[in-house]
């Protein structure tokens, strides 16, 4: 396991590296997934399968859609080969998208270099002060003994994200929501006084297509499936709602011009994130913490079981699933230019 998570860290150094080293936008985003997929690995080796999953569908997979989109619309991908010639070198460069001039290119590599320097000496000094050994580790010790008979559910993670931490959890599911509606109403009235548009992305070919539309049903019945175990098995409504999202996603990225239901994710998404405080509130009435399980906690390990956490779950999973499919198909509508 130690060789596999050092190579996976020298993967993740390199694709780092050529993240900011890239010549244009779209390799900087491929290798940017490479960073993030190499880090659900090691996350997964040290052990923490929930982490993982969340890392690998959302960093490594619907993250890598949403820059790539990000720069088409900003006219980034598929630009003239000469604005591409010098390296996005700088750090500057690298987090604004924008690429460096030819005459830019000795003081982007040295604030690169600069930059990592700086980072290097940052992330040393945290390892150096950091205690390493047997840490006491008792909340987690406590957490770990008392889930199962408190909250009834097999994953402890469940337990912690919404039986121990509620409020926490709705702020991350308000989060989401205010920045995905954030960006529609930025993609919704960009370019209203300049008046261009942007052109339609052109569709997939034969392949694609059907490739993307056999993935369609495995992906939903994946992505079902972690949110309705989540209590059980690592996962649950943001990983899977991660995962929903893409099934929908992906066959517009081989069909643009496909049929997506942008008012039935808006509705669904507003009935999932009502249900959610809807339930947490039921909690408060009778007396509890937010989110405190209703109902009977069940047989441990049982499908049903855990009382109303899957229910939350189903909630998260909706939620979350029709608000990135409706942003990622906002992105994809041919509409103003920013």
């Amino acid at each position: 396991m130690v060789a596999a998570a050092v190579l996976s860290v020298v993967v993740m150094l390199a694709a780092a590296i050529a993240v900011v080293r890239a010549r244009n936008f779209l390799s900087a985003v491929a290798a940017l997934s490479v960073v993030s997929l190499a880090l659900s690995v090691l996350f997964a080796l040290l052990k923490a399968p929930d982490v993982a999953m969340a890392e690998a569908a959302v960093g490594a997979g619907l993250s890598g859609v949403l820059l790539a989109l990000a720069g088409y619309r900003l006219k980034l991908i598929g630009a003239p080969a000469a604005a591409h010639r010098a390296p996005a070198n700088s750090a500057a460069a690298l987090w604004t998208g924008v690429q460096p001039q030819p005459q830019q290119r000795g003081g982007g590599r040295f604030a690169s270099l600069l930059f990592l320097a700086g980072l290097a000496v940052l992330l040393a000094s945290v390892l150096a002060s950091a205690p390493f050994g047997a840490a006491p580790m008792q909340v987690g010790q406590q957490i770990v003994a008392a889930a199962p008979g408190e909250v009834g559910t097999a994953n402890i993670v469940t337990a912690v994200v919404l039986g121990y931490r509620g409020f926490d959890t709705l702020g991350e599911v308000t989060i989401l929501f205010v920045a995905a509606t954030a960006a529609g109403l930025v993609l919704g009235g960009a370019g209203i006084t300049s008046g261009t548009r942007i052109p339609a992305m052109q569709p997939a070919g034969f392949i694609l297509d059907r490739a993307s539309r056999l993935l369609l049903p495995i992906l939903l019945v994946l992505g079902a499936y972690i949110v309705l175990h989540g209590h059980l098995t690592p996962g649950g409504g943001f990983q899977g709602g991660a995962i929903l999202a893409a099934a929908f996603i992906v066959p517009l990225l081989a069909s643009p011009s496909g049929p997506f239901h942008h008012r039935l994710a808006t509705f669904i998404e507003g009935f999932a994130g009502a249900a959610f405080v809807l339930i947490g509130l039921a909690s408060l009435m009778d007396g509890k913490a937010f989110l405190t399980p209703l109902f009977g906690k069940g047989t441990l390990g049982a499908f049903i079981s855990a009382g109303s956490l899957p229910l939350l779950y189903v909630a998260i999973g909706l939620k979350v699933g029709s608000e990135l499919s409706g942003l990622l198909h906002r992105m994809l509508s041919p509409g103003s230019q920013p």
